[in-house]
């Protein structure tokens, strides 16, 4: 994952849980608000829980985690690092509904997009897999570097790319992008009609229509490559 200069970037690579403080936010009048930050990252359908100290937690560990965290402080907000369908076939034989179950227990508002969750749909069917996914879970799906390449909505983002929350009475902003390599590890059925453009030159379009909407505090929900 790489940094945005001027940016507070959330890294979301492991599906381990991660939290996020902000303490000290400007308000008006000298007051200041505290909001905290969970979310997963590519989850890829670990429903199970290995057993294991080291293993993965499973879902329904990561979801009283989540609640415990979130019911202890005065303004959370879980979000989804991406890639949540593809690698178990508990998600896989129910096409992600589990998945999407456990999200919405979880209160997932925003949910970045990931590569193998294209696996799911082609260009016909990618908007009905989304939209359902969305519907099950009740979270947005954000990304702004994805475009279609066809039909009539070619040249159109593919995603919502940002939005805004108002939490605590502070405006924060969310996006999302894909690094553009992710391309590559999209079967040909799967990438058909769309592309990975710029992730900077959009991410950059993204936090001034972010800015310009009137978000005080901007952040990233990057699936990118990058050391750990």
């Amino acid at each position: 994952m790489r940094r945005f200069h001027g940016l507070l970037s959330l890294l979301l690579i492991l599906s381990v849980l991660l939290t996020g403080c902000f303490a000290s936010l400007s308000m008006a009048e000298g007051e200041s608000v505290q909001i905290d930050l969970f979310g997963i990252g590519d989850f890829g359908g670990a429903l199970d829980d290995s057993g294991t100290a080291t293993g993965n937690p499973g879902g329904a560990r990561i979801v009283g985690k989540i609640k415990e965290l979130t019911a202890a402080v005065a303004n959370p907000i879980v979000v989804v690092g991406g890639t949540s369908y593809t690698g178990s076939a508990i998600s896989e034989t129910n096409h992600g509904e589990l998945v999407n179950a456990m999200y919405k227990a979880m209160g997932v508002q925003y949910a970045a997009v990931g590569n193998h969750d294209f696996d799911w749909s082609e260009a016909d069917t990618r908007d009905e897999v989304f939209g359902a996914w969305q519907e099950q879970g009740g979270f947005t799906f954000l990304n702004a570097n994805v475009y279609w390449t066809e039909g009539e909505k070619a040249g159109q983002r593919i995603f919502t790319p940002y939005a805004i929350s108002e939490i605590g009475g502070v405006k924060v902003g969310f996006f999302s992008i894909i690094d553009e390599s992710n391309m590559s590890a999209i079967s040909g059925v799967n990438k058909g009609g769309m592309d990975m453009l710029d992730r900077t030159e959009n991410a950059i379009e993204a936090v001034k229509a972010l800015r310009a909407d009137g978000a005080q505090v901007v952040i990233a929900l990057a699936h990118l490559y990058g050391a750990q």
